[in-house]
């Protein structure tokens, strides 16, 4: 009788993602049913390799003032937040490199015309360069003012946040609604803005998801794309971790291809579309007739983004040295 053990996180992973043959198969059910239940949970192994997200501060105090703040605009303005007395200020921590920012861009920019005939002004406080945020708002028509966070001149009150979050200032620069945190949360708060949502939706929604990119957005140093450096991005490490378990890129296989779009697209667009490369990886899998095992390829791609983003922090704290 085998003696009853228990494998690490990566142990586990490695253990499903080498299952390449039925005799691994029967070796695998082996020791998961001899343990007479799971080794761990799921969310135990994101934990280990720093998948999830850290927790989201609540953030000020309704009816607390507002941290000053003063950032140039995309014409090079300076621009403060006294310049929005007597109105009320959909205020945004913002980035055009954030998916969750670009899929809630177009409901912004709709509700936009609606929130100011209601005296609030939207604000982005963005980060990333001039180009990029030009880019975006042409693209999904954001109209409004959009102010550059950079280095020391973050605004403070976003310090150790993701994006996006927002508050609801009024016209005295005080906070109006609790933090609004992620994709769901944020295009809630401004149709409750365009009053479109009521105090209901607005306090039932605050329990609901919070879908944010994190360090990558609020780091002070200068913008870089972490994929133009060579050998970084979710598709170089997933390629990585394939290679050291045998599955090498061959010249018939569109693996190189892939790889080189997760890079690309980066580490935010690769969750969103994890559907999609879980597909890319079936596809292989059969064209090589090797077993498909979704739970292991699942933590395999989201253990490559979570390398890639680790990378992307070392690479950051080069930049600041």
């Amino acid at each position: 009788m085998m003696k009853s053990f228990e494998l690490s996180p990566e142990g586990v992973i490695l253990a499903l993602v080498l299952v390449s043959s039925w005799g691994g198969l029967f070796l695998l059910y082996q020791i998961i049913n001899q343990q007479g239940r799971l080794l761990l949970r799921l969310d135990g192994i994101e934990r280990h390799l720093g998948i999830l997200a850290p927790p989201v501060a609540a953030g000020l105090a309704p009816g607390k003032p507002f941290t000053p703040f003063k950032l140039p605009d995309l014409d090079g303005r300076e621009v403060d937040l006294e310049a929005f007395r007597g109105k009320k200020v959909l205020l945004v921590n913002w980035s055009p490199q954030c998916g969750f920012c670009i899929r809630i861009a177009p409901e912004l920019a709709k509700l936009r015309h609606v929130i100011l005939a209601r005296n609030v002004e939207l604000v982005l406080a963005s980060f990333g360069d001039v180009g990029a945020n030009r880019k975006l708002a042409v693209k999904h028509g954001l109209k409004g003012s959009i102010l550059l966070q950079k280095n020391s001149r973050a605004i403070a009150a976003f310090e150790g946040l993701g994006t996006p979050v927002a508050y609801l200032l009024d016209e005295k620069g005080r906070v109006a609604k609790t933090l609004a945190v992620g994709a769901d949360q944020v295009p809630l708060l401004a149709r409750y803005a365009a009053g479109q949502a009521s105090e209901e939706e607005l306090a039932a929604g605050a329990s609901g998801k919070q879908e944010i990119c994190g360090e990558d957005v609020r780091k002070k140093v200068e913008t870089r794309k972490i994929e133009e450096i060579e050998g970084a991005g979710p598709g170089t490490e997933l390629k990585k971790l394939l290679g050291k378990m045998g599955f090498a890129v061959t010249p018939d296989c569109p693996c190189s291809g892939r790889a080189a779009l997760m890079d690309q697209n980066g580490c935010d667009w690769c969750e969103q579309n994890l559907a999609t490369i879980l597909g890319w990886m079936h596809e292989e899998s059969a064209r090589r007739g090797v077993i498909f095992i979704e739970k292991a390829a699942r933590f395999l791609v989201k253990g490559a983004i979570a390398k890639a983003r680790r990378k992307e922090e070392e690479t950051r704290n080069q930049v600041l040295a």
